[in-house]
């Protein structure tokens, strides 16, 4: 199912269900397109049916976000056709995610902001209010075949003289202040027109960046930017400030301390504009009178101002002299009068604070008599309380006794009535006993009398003994060849496309299996692969009834492992049923009686299956299930593979103890795996961290997927070699290497560790791998979420309001990164243990 970038449409008469509309169709090749007439019929509009208020809060009318699934109504498949009213399509307000940083910048046209001022005027009052009710972080200008920008909005200014922000980094690496200027044809292939919104947005910023599309720099920076980075960086902070210093002043030392003012990051060009701005404001005020007088307004204007009066008081005239000495006085007088007003105010203030004070503390003393009293009274009430319950526990006590004395002549009365009805069985039994007894002395008359009947009994007897002592008949020790039916198509593993016809033909198998189950898209299937074959152990994790089970027998099936023809052949997959209560290796191999001198294999067959891929011509994956594996310890049953987790496919040998050294070690394939189902109840034991560290626990829940995989009529039509599996789907990755999502994945680990959780270099090691190879197998969500899904959520196990607050750190940044998957698991994983005195985890 495509992915949809959508807007919201309005709420139903319910505010929690609502419409949105289509704007944008993502395919599954990546390729975008606009959504087709005949697509979402009835207005172009998808039904949320639960959770719009989500959407109405966390989106703006205009906005555009992800829709990331969406479904036709099954029941009601035909009655949208009837009303015009009702959609097709439904979907889900948690199925909504914002759109990637970079993605679906809108475009405008008219003329481009005033580089001095920052201004700019909207030509379009459409393009005006978009821009309110769109929620863009930036935008670009087209004019005159040249698409200019990224610009920002300052939010607190008119928006019909709006001063653009150049934001200081972004995936073109403009540097601050700067902005690019494209020719609009070259960018023909990275723009899309809105029919629904008359609007057309730049795709990507990121692939514009890898197609190395070309475009000119240039220095954006405002007047009031230019004098604002000069302050910042302190230049002219060497003229003294003695109340002389003026805009002039400032201008003179510029262009005086020219070359000492120049940075690394400064241009020449900015000098000028600056040197421009400062003569420009000086020749047009044609004199210092405003910026005197309005230095004498501010506080170091007065002071000065005062202070040369006092210094040159003499050189003053005389009329000048008694006027200020008049003011002088006039304003010592009021000062002196306001001085006494404001003290006979604070006195009164103070006679009241103190009579308040004093009546407080009567208040206080009063109310302290009162509840003393009142304790007293209580004390006393309670002593007599006391007392009584004293006198009823004494009552109870002795009732107590009473009741026990009954109970315990009860007891007795009961172990009687069980020994006389034991006897009475034994009795009868021995009775029968005796019976039988006499019968066979009857039968064993005439069987002594016949030689023919006594050799019958003793070979009779002698395979019975074999039997009961599990020494094996030559039959059992047989062991029947694996083969299989090889694909006559090889997979190439330096082809991309080799690689995802294979996923795709085993995603078909799958789906189109004969044992039930739901289907898997296409995502999942790969995930599911590529588990398998990098890990020595995959574990499959979800409630009772989830297909843990039969989506282990599908995938054997799909893979051909299972596609003998013959009775004397075996198959590369065996189920294994683990029982309650294995606590060693000989409950899951076998092993060897040194009373009997013989190798005694576990009903398992697990040893029987070991010894047969010995007899293989050529290696394919041997797949073997522990169905319901954490019913006993997986530690103690399968200590002897759990060493082997980490030490990827060395030829290994397993130590059977038979004293034949041609039969005493078990050569374990290089292309052995096993997948483990586990369930998480009282019957059940606890998965230890040391397997959470060795091995991807993939989560299966009851997804209504509806994946459909493409009909595969040739290709792959039986076995693929393990070899050819190892090199496609599990290769070395190269010495520093660099992934796309290192940052991501160390931004989660470091959240990770501020609640003491941390992730091994194995683990990390582990996604990495993941991640190198599923980055070019076209997943439709991102690897990496799949990733972290199965190795670092299950590491999830604590309590605490600290722990609480991490998760919910992380939750938000795998919401930043659209991590939809891992953030519904830890949603769960929250909700749950707010539910149950804040204990988290996986499990």
């Amino acid at each position: 199912m495509p992915r949809l970038i959508v807007i919201k449409d309005k709420p139903n008469h319910d505010p929690d269900q609502g419409r949105v509309i289509p704007i944008f169709v993502e395919e599954e090749d990546k390729s975008l397109r606009l959504p087709k007439s005949d697509d979402f019929r009835h207005g172009n509009k998808i039904f949320v049916s639960k959770g719009y208020t989500e959407i109405e809060r966390r989106y703006k009318d205009s906005e555009l976000f992800t829709l990331t699934d969406y479904k036709e109504n099954e029941n009601d498949r035909d009655k949208w056709k009837e009303h015009l009213n009702q959609q097709q399509f439904y979907a889900l307000g948690s199925w909504s995610d914002p759109i990637k940083s970079n993605t679906y910048i809108p475009i405008i046209s008219g003329e481009i902001p005033n580089l001095n001022t920052g201004e700019i005027n909207f030509s379009d009052s459409q393009a005006k209010e978009f821009l309110i009710h769109s929620n863009v972080k930036y935008f670009f200008i087209l004019n005159r075949e040249k698409v200019s920008g990224p610009f920002s909005l300052i939010s607190n200014s008119e928006l019909d003289r709006v001063e653009p922000l150049i934001i200081s980094a972004n995936p073109l690496g403009l540097k601050p202040h700067y902005i690019a200027h494209f020719k609009s044809a070259d960018l023909k292939n990275h723009t899309i027109n809105s029919t629904v919104l008359d609007r057309s947005f730049l795709i990507s910023l990121k692939e514009i960046k890898n197609s190395k599309v070309d475009f000119q720099e240039q220095d954006y920076i405002s007047d009031e930017n230019l004098i604002s980075y000069f302050k910042k960086n302190k230049f002219g902070t060497e003229i003294p400030n003695d109340g002389k210093y003026s805009i002039k002043g400032l201008l003179d030392f510029i262009k005086t301390n020219h070359d000492k003012i120049k940075t690394q990051e400064e241009s020449p060009e900015r000098i000028k504009r600056l040197e421009k701005i400062l003569e420009q404001f000086i020749r047009e005020s044609g004199n210092d009178k405003e910026i005197i007088r309005a230095f004498f307004k501010t506080a170091e204007g007065e002071k000065y101002l005062e202070n040369y009066v006092e210094s040159h008081s003499q050189v003053l005239p005389e009329h000048i002299r008694e006027e200020l000495n008049k003011k002088k006085r006039i304003q010592k007088e009021d000062l002196n009068k306001e001085y006494e007003k404001e003290k006979q105010i604070l006195e009164n203030d103070l006679i009241k604070i103190k009579d308040e004070i004093e009546q407080q503390k009567a208040e206080r003393e009063k109310t302290k008599t009162e509840k003393e009293e009142a304790l007293k009274q209580d004390h006393q009430k309670l002593l007599r309380e006391n007392e009584t319950l004293k006198k009823e526990n004494e009552e109870l006590k002795s009732e107590n006794q009473e009741i026990r004395n009954i109970c315990n002549l009860q007891t007795e009365k009961n172990k009687l009535a069980g020994v006389i009805e034991h006897l009475e069985g034994s009795k009868t039994k021995l009775e029968g006993e005796v019976k039988n007894i006499k019968e066979d002395i009857r039968i064993n008359k005439r069987f002594f009398q016949d030689p023919k009947q006594i050799k019958e009994a003793i070979l009779e007897h002698h395979a019975l003994v074999r039997i009961l002592n599990g020494i094996p008949s030559d039959t059992d020790t047989v062991i029947k060849p694996i083969e299989l039916k090889k694909s006559q198509k090889s997979l190439n593993a330096e082809d991309t496309n080799s690689k995802m016809e294979f996923i795709k033909n085993l995603q078909e198998r799958f789906n189109h299996s004969n044992i039930p189950g739901r289907s898997f898209s296409y995502d999942e299937i790969t995930n599911l692969l590529l588990c398998v074959i990098q890990s020595f152990l995959t574990i499959f994790a979800g409630p009772p009834g989830m297909g843990k089970t039969s989506s282990t027998l599908r995938l054997a099936d799909s893979l051909y492992l299972n596609d003998t023809e013959s009775s004397d052949k075996a198959s590369a997959f065996l189920s294994i049923s683990v029982g309650r209560g294995w606590t060693a290796n000989r409950d899951l191999l076998g092993f060897y009686n040194t009373l009997k001198n013989v190798y005694q294999p576990a009903r398992t067959g697990f040893y029987q299956f070991l010894k047969s891929t010995k007899l293989l011509e050529e290696s394919f994956l041997n797949l073997v299930l522990l169905d319901e594996g954490n019913l006993s310890s997986m530690e103690y049953y399968w200590s002897d593979f759990l060493g082997r987790c980490d030490q990827g496919e060395k030829k290994t040998s397993l130590d059977t103890g038979m004293p034949d050294e041609k039969e005493r070690f078990l050569k374990i394939p290089a292309g052995l795996r096993f997948i483990a189902t586990i369930n998480n109840d009282e019957t059940t034991e606890r998965i230890s961290p040391r397997l959470i560290d060795r091995a991807p626990i993939i989560l299966l829940n009851n997804s209504d997927s509806q994946a459909i995989s493409e009909s595969i009529t040739d290709g792959f039509n039986g076995a693929v070699t393990y070899q050819e599996l190892k090199a496609a789907f599990c290769p070395e990755i190269p010495e520093d290497t660099e992934l796309d999502s290192d940052n991501e994945l160390n931004e989660i680990i470091h959240l990770l560790k501020e609640a003491s959780i941390f992730v091994s270099p194995r683990k990390k090691n582990a996604i990495r791998q993941y991640c190198y190879v599923a980055q070019n197998l076209n997943y439709q969500q991102y690897e990496l979420d799949y990733a972290i899904s199965q190795h670092i959520l299950p590491l999830i196990h604590g309590y605490g309001s600290h722990l609480q607050d991490t998760l919910k750190k992380i939750e938000e940044t795998l919401d930043k990164f659209s991590f939809s998957i891992s953030r519904n698991i830890l949603r769960t994983i929250i909700k749950n243990g707010d539910e149950f005195a804040q204990t988290y985890s996986f499990f």
